[in-house]
């Protein structure tokens, strides 16, 4: 008794089968962990690599095909702590008072803005500028307005080596309260991640917040005491309200702990590190939310 078994070719080679093959195409499908739910800031760990490569990538194209390379780091806070002295002259020394060089006060007050505000303004448009990698892959994307900060934190370290020279041309000694310096780092980079998360959702839902960012930028250099120390232009009695620019405390904290100048701000750095943890942990709650659907908002 004999079976018939038929071959594997005439069953490949039949209709049915062709037809079947003929859609059996693979299907890339982007999704992701779930995290839109949650915080998940563990998620960034597992996601380092794309940060690094980002970084490197950014830090390539500013720097590539320029004449002086990282120089133009230091460039801009030099070029603005030269314009503020000739300005301001011996008025802006009375408006800065206590006996550290205006000229080496106003660099490091202008070395924070800098990496506060460029960190910020780029970061703001990063889930926009980066819409062709989102639609095609899923990452963890608090990688995007993190990319601008850590590229503006390697600036901001080659500004501190250019304000040490000038400290040392104006004969300044750094106090015992730089050893705190590492801690107010910290500060810096938690009020500026959290304003940063919080803009760049807002402008990844509403493209109006795109053309806001710059005006409240440049209203904000004022309102910040880079060229003057808040103690002698606004009243006591409104200091508190004051420091609630975050910007505030920060540049008061870094002179005092660069150069022991004036009292101990414990006040405003206090205000100024409770009010941007609430920014932090709120503003990454949203762009989670807005991260679940960026796909489509874009």
């Amino acid at each position: 008794m004999t079976s018939t078994i038929p071959e594997v070719s005439s069953i490949a080679d039949s209709p049915e089968a062709r037809g079947t093959v003929a859609f059996a195409e693979p299907t890339l499908v982007i999704t992701s962990d779930g995290s839109g739910n949650r915080l998940n800031l563990w998620e960034l760990w597992r996601y380092r690599h794309v940060l690094r490569h980002m970084v490197l990538r950014d830090l390539s194209v500013r720097y590539k095909e320029t004449v002086v390379g990282v120089l133009w780091a230091i460039l801009q806070p030099l070029g603005m702590m030269v314009i503020f002295t000739l300005v301001f002259g011996r008025r802006g020394q009375e408006l800065h008072s206590g006996d550290i060089p205006y000229p080496v006060s106003v660099f490091l007050a202008l070395s924070i803005w800098q990496f506060v505000s460029v960190s910020i303004s780029r970061g703001a448009d990063s889930i926009i500028s980066n819409a062709s990698i989102i639609s095609k892959i899923y990452f963890c994307r608090l990688v995007l307005p993190l990319t601008p900060i850590v590229v503006n934190l390697v600036d901001f370290t080659i500004r501190i080596g250019l304000l040490a020279i000038l400290m040392l041309i104006f004969g300044v000694v750094p106090s015992i309260n730089v050893l705190l310096a590492p801690l107010l780092v910290v500060i810096m980079i938690l009020v500026t991640t959290s304003i940063t998360f919080w803009l760049s959702a807002l402008t990844a839902v509403y493209r109006d917040v795109q053309q806001v960012v710059p005006f409240i930028v440049q209203a904000w250099f004022f309102l910040s005491p880079v060229f003057y120390d808040p103690v002698d232009v606004i009243p006591k009695d409104w200091l508190w309200l004051y420091y609630l620019n975050p910007i505030a405390g920060l540049i008061s904290g870094f002179r005092w702990v660069v150069f022991g100048d004036g009292s101990a701000p414990w006040t405003a750095l206090a205000i100024t590190t409770i009010s941007s943890t609430l920014l932090f942990f709120s503003g990454t709650y949203v762009f989670r939310r807005v991260e679940r659907n960026v796909v489509d908002i874009l």
